[in-house]
């Protein structure tokens, strides 16, 4: 994996602060002056706070902390040592990375589930600077930088300018990667993409186009298959970068994409979702599967989703995270390893509210001082969102509009 410099410089809790230009500001310290140090503002953020990855699920606080729980962690939300200011963050295989309010990219691995303890404390990868986004996949990561260019890393190649990449807005990663780029076009890269028996690895100078994509505004990964919203609708390919659009929902916000499900942000906060639910990753309580887009119970206000193999999670506001399906590693958080098909939580802040088979109480959040929200335009799980196994899982499943 690439070096890393050392342990992540603290930040002062994320208060929103606007400066004298009118410009949104993460935080009153972070607001530039002749010698501060760069700073990401809230309206460029490309990220989101939740994030499923490999077997476990990792939330970045509103103070700039991060909780992970599940596989190499514990069946609980720990905080993960050295890792402040994180404003997004990505959950991958073997890596787990965040954007700090500095720009920088903190990094952290977990440990062999028998000692949660030993996991490594994020650290700063050199040579990436000036971060908004972030994505991590199954054997490397992506940062979006200010400018909307790309550097990208694997286990064999450190921090890499992607090469003609212009103009991102979001980035999503599993066994390969693909970038929301201008105009709202789609273009994808990496090491499972076999489009014409190429197989190129995550820092590649090859890329191919999503056919028929413009105005994309979320973007998802999962296997060799991917989705986007555009203007409400959902479109879906498969590993030949070949969309169809997806019947049943008109009012999207955000994609995540899982195993072999998808689910959607709808216009009010609610969550929909479609395809396999062995676990109960759709949520609606049962396990059965559905063809068509479902709401999850008990779910309103959602401004954030992650879907991983089988586990699911959305951000409500402050530190309220809902996580529902798959819980093998303890994925869910509420210390057990029991999959739960309605939402749990709320989760964060080190404690669990619930556990499947409890009611779901609805829960106060913690009310933080308001701060500058970026809607997240790809699930780094996040949305950038990687599958549950080690290996890539099959492409999202297209289903044809009527």
């Amino acid at each position: 994996l690439p070096k890393s410099s050392g342990p992540a410089t603290p930040t002062p809790s994320l208060v929103a602060a606007t400066d004298t230009a009118g410009q949104t500001w993460l935080s009153e310290a972070s607001m530039p002056t002749p010698s501060a140090a760069w700073t990401v503002a809230a309206s460029t953020l490309r990220g989101s706070r939740i994030s499923t990855g490999f077997g476990e699920t990792c939330a970045a606080l509103m103070d700039g902390r991060v909780d992970c729980w599940g596989l190499g962690f514990t069946n609980t939300p720990v905080p993960v040592a050295g890792a402040s200011g994180i404003v997004a963050l990505s959950a991958g295989e073997s890596q787990i990375c965040g954007v700090s309010t500095y720009g920088t990219v903190e990094c952290w691995s977990y440990s062999q589930p028998s000692d949660p303890s030993a996991t490594a404390p994020a650290e700063a990868m050199d040579g990436v600077a000036h971060a908004i986004g972030i994505g991590v996949g199954f054997n490397g990561g992506c940062a979006i930088l200010t400018g909307g260019t790309v550097m990208c890393w694997d286990t064999e190649d450190d921090p890499t300018l992607i090469p003609g990449l212009t103009g991102v807005t979001a980035i999503a990663l599993d066994g390969y990667a693909c970038a929301i780029v201008g105009g709202g076009a789609v273009k994808c890269w990496g090491q499972s993409l076999d489009t014409g028996g190429v197989n190129d690895g995550m820092v590649s100078s090859k890329l191919y186009a999503v056919k028929g994509i413009s105005g994309a505004t979320s973007l998802a990964v999962s296997g060799m298959g991917g989705c986007v919203v555009v203007a409400g609708q959902v479109k879906c390919w498969d590993d030949q970068l070949k969309p169809a659009r997806v019947g049943g929902v008109s009012t999207a916000t955000q994609v995540a994409t899982g195993g072999d499900y998808e689910c959607v942000i709808v216009t009010g906060g609610k969550v929909k979702c479609w395809g396999a639910n062995a676990n109960g990753e759709l949520g609606i309580g049962t396990t059965s599967s559905r063809k068509t887009a479902t709401t999850v119970s008990g779910i309103s206000g959602a401004t954030a989703i992650s879907a991983s193999g089988w586990t699911t999670c959305v951000l409500i506001a402050g530190n309220d995270f809902r996580c529902w399906g798959g819980n093998e590693e303890g994925e869910l958080g509420d210390d057990t390893l029991i999959d739960c098909a309605v939402p749990l939580g709320p989760i964060g802040l080190s404690s669990v509210s619930s556990k499947c088979g409890s009611p779901i109480v609805a829960q106060e959040s913690p009310t933080p001082s308001p701060v500058a929200t970026a809607t997240a335009t790809a699930t780094p799980t996040a949305t950038a969102t990687p599958t549950t196994t080690a290996t890539p899982t099959s492409s999202p499943t297209p289903v044809p509009s009527t």
